[in-house]
């Protein structure tokens, strides 16, 4: 295994890490309340602010997040040549909603708290280090292969 593998591979698994830390951390603080991305979908979904098309499944498919980010650093340890393509799911999944909330302007009773940051962070680092790995991988084929 070489240095890039390894290294692009640990990169996923801190940065998965940090994306499932960051979504379990509080995202909004509502009052004295704080509230982690799970239960701030849970209740856009449940007061029916999800609507029907591709943001509503996206609101209903959240809990899938930590599943998808597991799978990114499954692949980039077993099959660092595909761990790009979770890898790329999870970074614009989590890290896309992560990183809009982190950047909105919120109403005044509503404060932005740090999970959305880490999960963002966590889902750059994701797919870096899948680029790494999937580097070391052509690189580590390219070295035993044989000249023809």
């Amino acid at each position: 295994m070489s240095t890039w593998r390894v290294t692009g591979a640990s990169a996923v698994t801190l940065g998965v890490l940090m994306v499932i830390g960051g979504s379990a951390m509080p995202w909004l603080r509502t009052g004295q309340r704080r509230r982690s991305s799970f239960e701030v979908f849970g209740i856009v979904e449940r007061l029916g602010f999800s609507p029907s098309g591709p943001v509503g499944m996206a609101v209903r498919l959240w809990p899938v997040v930590p599943l998808l980010a597991v799978l990114a650093a499954v692949a980039a340890w077993f099959a660092p040549r595909w761990s790009l393509v979770p890898a790329v799911i999870v970074a614009l999944y989590a890290g896309g909603v992560a990183l809009a909330l982190t950047t909105a302007d919120p109403p005044s009773l509503v404060g932005i708290e740090g999970g959305p940051s880490i999960t963002a962070a966590g889902a750059l680092l994701v797919v870096l280090g899948a680029a790494l790995a999937t580097y070391g991988a052509a690189v580590s084929r390219r070295a035993t292969r044989p000249d023809p």
